[in-house]
């Protein structure tokens, strides 16, 4: 992961999840990992997270590890 942060060469940040509602559930998706600056800052979470590097069919991708869809 730190090769393609390495790479880019750009600050990165974690997107605002989408949320779906439904009329007997909620659910919300895996955010994604992003590169450039937010462009809402009001969401900033300060609490840690671990984003690793996923490598399907040789496209490389960020994801973040251990997310929990609630």
């Amino acid at each position: 992961s730190k090769s393609i942060i390495r790479e880019k060469k750009s600050p990165m940040f974690i997107d605002v999840p989408y949320k779906v509602r439904g009329g007997c559930f909620d659910l919300t998706e895996c955010p994604a990992v992003r590169f450039g600056e937010p462009a809402n800052a009001d969401y900033a979470r300060r609490d840690p997270l671990t984003i690793k590097m996923r490598n399907i069919f040789g496209f490389r991708s960020l994801v973040i590890d251990g997310w929990k869809l609630t």
